[in-house]
């Protein structure tokens, strides 16, 4: 009987330091996804875990003690410049004016492109943003 206990303790002592070398915790990539814990029923293989990677425990912040603020806190509206109607509708004027010219030095340059050319897709998509800041503008 002495001999079973003696066997079972070494036994026991085997086991544990089997579990001990076994400490690496386990990766898991599912996709692109890694993880310690894999869903079940997901295409998950387990990564090998080198024994220099070093996992620290998160930081614990501190929070700081709030201080009273020497002056309290106000909200300061600053008036925005007021433009009379008149002067908008000449600046409104001139922002379409300054758009169609383009718009038209861009039609011109994209006559002289070749049907073949590379240029013809960035010329139809610079056409068209100049027709939408057109289409923005009162």
């Amino acid at each position: 009987m002495k001999h079973f206990w003696l066997m079972a303790l070494c036994g026991g002592w085997i086991s544990l330091a089997a579990l001990a070398q076994n400490t690496t915790p386990s990766i898991w990539r599912c996709g692109n996804e890694y993880t310690n814990q894999p869903n079940p029923g997901m295409a998950c293989t387990r990564m090998p875990v080198q024994s220099d990677v070093i996992s620290t425990t998160p930081r614990k912040f501190h929070a700081v003690p709030q201080t009273s603020p020497a002056m309290p806190n106000t909200t300061v509206v600053v008036p925005s410049p007021n433009t009379d109607g008149q002067k908008q509708r000449e600046r409104d004027l001139q922002a379409q004016q300054i758009l169609l010219e383009e718009l038209k030095k861009l039609q011109s340059r994209c006559k002289q492109l070749g049907p073949q050319s590379t240029e013809v897709v960035r010329c139809q998509s610079d056409e068209a943003a100049l027709r939408r800041e057109l289409a923005r503008l009162p």
